[in-house]
C-alpha cells in the first residue's frame, strides 16, 4: 500500500514479500532515465553484490523459499552462537480439559474414583502468547559486502529464536528509509507474523539474503511515481542515502511506540551481532524498574 503522509514523504507497507513482488510487477516504473539497478547490476557491481541471484531470481526465491540459504545460516549459527531449540509449538484451536461432567469418560481416572473423570472438547481460540514486535532494518551502502548483510540475517535468526524459545512470539518487520534531494522513501514489509514459526527456508531470503535489500527495495524505489523517482535518479545516488538516527523522534508515525528497532552495525561478526541483538530484544522484553 502506498501513502503519502506529507509531501515528499512516500511510504509503503506490504503485508509479505509475496505482496511486495505483486505490486512490483503490476506498477510500472516511473524512473526517468536508463538506470535500472533492480534488474542489472548495477555500476561497478561484483557478481556477489547480491550473490548473483539477480531480478528474476529474486522474484523466484520469494515463491519457493530459500533452501540453500537455510542450511548455511543453521550451520553457521550452531558455529558461532550454538544450537538454540524452540520449546514450543503452535498450539491447536481446540482442548480436552476435565470435569465432573462431560461428553467422554475418562476410564483410568473414573476406576481411580477421580470426580473429574469426564472430558469436555473445549473450542477455543488460539492461546495468546506475548508479542513482540521487531523491525529491523534492512540493506546498507553500496559498500556494504554481501557477506556483511547475510552475517546481519544470520544473527537476528539466532537471536528470535532465543526469544521465542521462552514462548514468546515474535512479529518481525523489514523497514528501509531513504532521502534524496529533501524527499523521503520509507518502506516496511512483514517477514514473519507472530503466528508464523520459524520455518528457516521461508523466512531465510526476507532476512539474510542481499537481493531483497537491494533488487526488490530498488524496483520498489522506481516506482515512487515520476516526482519523487526524478529527486532520487538526480540526487544522492541513484536511490538515495540511507537515514540514520532516532526514528521515533525524527519521524512520528513510521513505527509503532511499542516496538523495538535494529540497526546492527554492518561489519559485525555473527557472535557480535547477536550479541547486541539480544540484548537490546531481552531489555526490551525487561519489565521496567
Amino acid at each position: 500500500m502506498q501513502t503519502e503522509p506529507k509531501p515528499g514523504f512516500v511510504r509503503h507497507d506490504f503485508a509479505g514479500l509475496s505482496e511486495l513482488v505483486d505490486w512490483i510487477e503490476k506498477t510500472p516504473r516511473s524512473i526517468p532515465n536508463k538506470r535500472n539497478w533492480s534488474s542489472t547490476s548495477g555500476l561497478n557491481r561484483a557478481p556477489d553484490w547480491d550473490f548473483d541471484l539477480g531480478y528474476k531470481g529474486s522474484l523466484k526465491l520469494v515463491q519457493t523459499g530459500w533452501a540453500d540459504g537455510a542450511k548455511k545460516i543453521e550451520k553457521l549459527r550452531n558455529e558461532q552462537v550454538g544450537e538454540i531449540a524452540a520449546t514450543w509449538e503452535s498450539v491447536t484451536a481446540s482442548d480436552w480439559v476435565a470435569d465432573v461432567v462431560g461428553e467422554e469418560l475418562d476410564l483410568g481416572k473414573y476406576l481411580e474414583g477421580d470426580p473429574e473423570c469426564y472430558l469436555d472438547d473445549l473450542e477455543t481460540d488460539e492461546v495468546q502468547y506475548p508479542v513482540l514486535d521487531v523491525w529491523f532494518k534492512g540493506g546498507g551502502t553500496c559498500n556494504v559486502t554481501a557477506e556483511d548483510l547475510f552475517a546481519q540475517g544470520v544473527a537476528l535468526l539466532a537471536a528470535v529464536e532465543k526469544i521465542e524459545a521462552k514462548g514468546i512470539r515474535v512479529k518481525l518487520t523489514a523497514w528501509f528509509l531513504s532521502e534524496s534531494a529533501g524527499r523521503y522513501h520509507a518502506a516496511t514489509v512483514v517477514i514473519k507474523r507472530p503466528e508464523d514459526t520459524l520455518q528457516l527456508p521461508a523466512l531465510a531470503f526476507g532476512i539474510a539474503h542481499p537481493a531483497f535489500f537491494r533488487r526488490l527495495v530498488f524496483a520498489l524505489r522506481e516506482r515512487q511515481g515520476l516526482d519523487q523517482t526524478r529527486a532520487f535518479c538526480e540526487g544522492f545516488g541513484s536511490y538515495g542515502r540511507t537515514v540514520h538516527g532516532d526514528l521515533y523522534h525524527k519521524f512520528p508515525g513510521l513505527m509503532p511506540k511499542n516496538a523495538v528497532c535494529i540497526a546492527p552495525d554492518l561489519g559485525d561478526s555473527i557472535e557480535v551481532a547477536y550479541g547486541k541483538i539480544v540484548q537490546t530484544l531481552e531489555r526490551k522484553l525487561a519489565p521496567a524498574a
